[in-house]
C-alpha cells in the first residue's frame, strides 16, 4: 500500500515570448490499466507555433494511446507495459509527423520522457535531450541519455562533459519526435523503494542547474515546492529556455499485512480478557454453591476451573 506524491511547474523563462513545454502528473483512479501515476515532459521545437503543436500533440497522443488500450490487459506485466509505453511514444511520433507536412508546421518536433509507475516500478520511455532522475538514498542519478550531437562526442570520449556544456551545438538533437517517420525510443524499468523520487524536466533547468543542485533542492522539500524552487534556480541563472520540472515521490505507508496482524492481536487481547472475566465469574459462583461441601467434593470443580482457564489462554492466542 502505497502514496505517491506529485508535483509540476512550467515557465516561459525570461527570454522566450511562448512555452513550448508541456508536461503530464496524473494519480490513480484517473488512469488506464491500473496504473499508479503517469508524468511526462515534451519540449516542443519548430518556428512560427510549431514547437508549442507538437509538444501538445505528444502528450496528447500519450494519454489516448494508453486509455485506448485494451481494458482486459490492466494485469499486464512490466514487458507488455514498456512494449505499451513504447508504442504510445511512436504513436506521438506519427500525429506529429503527419501534422509537419502542413507548411506551417513543417520541421516542428519535440522531446518526449515519460514514465508510468506500476506496482513499486518506474517504466520509461525517451526520446531527445529532456532528463530523468532518479534520487535515493542521498545521491541523484540520470535514468536517460541526452539525445544530442555534443552528448554522443562525450560518450564516444570525443569530447568532455565541460566543453560539451559550452559547445555552441549542444542543442542539436539526433533524436526527436515527429521529424521522422519512426524514430528509436530508449526504454528502462527501475525498481522502486520507499522515498524514492522520480524527477522530469525539459533541458531549460538541467543546462542551467547542475545535478548537485536539482539533489539539494529535491531534498531539501516536498514535490511540489521543489519544482517551484527549481524553475525559479533557472530563471535566475538567466531563464533564457523554457523551464518545466515533475516530480513524484513514493511515499510508503503502513502495509496490510502488518495492520491486519495488529487487528488480531487486538481481537485476540480481548477474547482473552472475556474469557479470563467468565472464568472468575464461574470460581465466584462455584464458592457461593459450595460453602457446606466436604473439602474432597471441592477438588473436582476446581480441577475443571483450571483445565478451563489453560484451554481459554491457548484458544484466545491461537
Amino acid at each position: 500500500m502505497k502514496r505517491i506524491s506529485l508535483g509540476h511547474e512550467t515557465h516561459v523563462g525570461l527570454v522566450r515570448t511562448a512555452n513550448q513545454d508541456r508536461y503530464i502528473a496524473k494519480l490513480a483512479p484517473h488512469l488506464p490499466l491500473n496504473i499508479d501515476a503517469l508524468i511526462a515532459v515534451a519540449d516542443g521545437m519548430g518556428g512560427h507555433k510549431g514547437g508549442e503543436v507538437a509538444s501538445k500533440l505528444a502528450v496528447e497522443a500519450v494519454l489516448e494511446a494508453l486509455t485506448t488500450s485494451n481494458p482486459d490487459d490492466s494485469s499486464t506485466n512490466q514487458d507488455i507495459l514498456t512494449r505499451k509505453l513504447k508504442q504510445a511514444v511512436l504513436f506521438a511520433n506519427n500525429k506529429i509527423y503527419n501534422a509537419a507536412k502542413d507548411p506551417n508546421f513543417q520541421g516542428m518536433g519535440t522531446t518526449l520522457t515519460v514514465i508510468v509507475i506500476k506496482d513499486m516500478q518506474a517504466i520509461l520511455a525517451h526520446v531527445g535531450d529532456s532528463r530523468a532522475y532518479l534520487v535515493r538514498h542521498g545521491e541523484i542519478c540520470q535514468l536517460t541519455n541526452d539525445h544530442s550531437w555534443v552528448e554522443e562526442q562525450v560518450r564516444a570520449g570525443i569530447m568532455s562533459p565541460e566543453a560539451a556544456s559550452e559547445d555552441p551545438r549542444r542543442n542539436i538533437l539526433t533524436r526527436a519526435v515527429g521529424t521522422n517517420p519512426t524514430v528509436e525510443v530508449e526504454t528502462s524499468v527501475v525498481n522502486l523503494e520507499q522515498n524514492d523520487t522520480l524527477l522530469l524536466c525539459s533541458d531549460g533547468l538541467h543546462s542551467l542547474v547542475n545535478n548537485h543542485e536539482i539533489f539539494t533542492i529535491v531534498d531539501s522539500f516536498n514535490p511540489a515546492k521543489a519544482c517551484v524552487r527549481l524553475v525559479a534556480a533557472a530563471n535566475e541563472r538567466g531563464g533564457n529556455d523554457n523551464t518545466t520540472v515533475v516530480i513524484s515521490k513514493i511515499v510508503q505507508v503502513q502495509k496490510r499485512s502488518q495492520s491486519r496482524e495488529k487487528t488480531a492481536v487486538l481481537q485476540s487481547s480481548k477474547t482473552v480478557y472475556r474469557s479470563r472475566r467468565s472464568v472468575k465469574n464461574l470460581i465466584s459462583l462455584l464458592l457461593k454453591n459450595v460453602v457446606n461441601i466436604p473439602f474432597f467434593v471441592l477438588k473436582t470443580p476446581f480441577w475443571v476451573c483450571f483445565k478451563t482457564i489453560k484451554f481459554v489462554k491457548s484458544k484466545g492466542h491461537s
